[in-house]
């Protein structure tokens, strides 16, 4: 049975008898693309019995939505002290951040992302890197190794229909949050 939760509710998670209640993680997702780029990563995630919502995280704040999913995706094109504030003063037990960079973000910025969500002492479930083709399999192995994050692998981009396919590892990674 599932049960609808208000945010309200939420807030009181910590409560006994609300910690097996869903959602169970509240993810902030920065990502320069739109979140129906990775439509196979939520139908995986589906094919696995789990559940999933979206939200913009600029909407956090103009309304208090009702979640009834184990996943609840916050979702931001960018990272900024603004927004991670913003994101905690609604969801004070957000699970953590995942990122998803692309082959134009230098290792510059996504170094300052990690460093700027390490300073609000949010976990990081990793990153994703976001790739043409699969030459390019490896990117972001070196960048998570110094910078001590989960590397999540690669989503390939499948240009025909303008979405990332990601890597069935990254889906038995979340997949394996759920338990």
């Amino acid at each position: 049975m599932h049960k609808t939760l208000s945010l309200s509710t939420l807030y009181s998670m910590n409560n006994e008898k609300f910690r097996n209640i869903i959602p169970s993680h509240k993810i902030l997702v920065v990502t320069k693309h739109p979140l129906t780029s990775f439509a196979s990563l939520f139908l995986s995630l589906k094919s696995q019995g789990i559940e999933s919502t979206s939200i913009q995280a600029t909407d956090l704040s103009s309304t208090l939505p009702t979640f009834h999913t184990q996943f609840v995706w916050i979702y931001s094109p960018f990272l900024s002290n603004s927004v991670i504030n913003s994101v905690l003063a609604s969801i004070p037990e957000l699970t953590g951040v995942l990122f998803f960079f692309d082959n134009k973000s230098s290792n510059l910025e996504i170094l300052q992302a990690i460093a700027m969500t390490r300073t609000h002492f949010l976990a990081i479930i990793g990153a994703v890197f976001l790739i043409d083709s699969n030459s390019q399999e490896n990117t972001g192995v070196e960048i998570c190794r110094r910078s001590g994050i989960p590397y999540l692998f690669t989503a390939t981009l499948d240009d025909k229909e303008d979405v990332y396919h990601v890597s069935s590892s990254t889906i038995s990674s979340l997949v394996e949050l759920t338990r």
